[in-house]
């Protein structure tokens, strides 16, 4: 069982009992759970890490695997996604080149709103 260490032990200073069972237990003191720890700290460090770069990946962290497809909007790539602890396969799109700072200044509007109205998705 974890217990957040404040609240526990500001429980034993009141209670006997357990929080979870309400049975008398005997602790005779608080152990910090290591493993926990870490994991929590890895779980917020890769979301903190999403968060601030959903928008603004690094080309340095995608790998390109094989071209999926072509349009007139640009080539579609299977790529490999490089995270701290992990990588994911994802598809990445590559837009041509603005012919003008119009078509740039556009395309980033439009990007500007998709970040706004975008729900996050795993792999998308």
């Amino acid at each position: 069982m974890s217990y957040e260490r404040v609240a526990i032990e500001k429980w034993l200073k009141i209670s006997k009992k357990c929080p979870l069972s309400g049975k008398f237990s005997s602790i005779p003191r608080v152990v910090e759970n290591i493993n926990l720890r870490k994991a929590i700290r890895n779980f917020f460090e890769i979301r903190r890490w999403q968060r601030d770069s959903f928008w603004r990946i690094q080309p340095d962290r995608l790998t390109r695997l094989e071209l999926i497809g072509r349009g007139a909007q640009g080539d579609v790539w299977a790529a490999q996604l490089q995270y701290p602890k992990f990588n994911v396969r994802v598809a990445m799109k590559m837009l041509p080149k603005p012919s003008c700072s119009g078509e740039l200044n556009s395309m980033e509007a439009e990007l500007r709103t998709m970040q706004d109205l975008t729900t996050t998705c795993d792999n998308v």
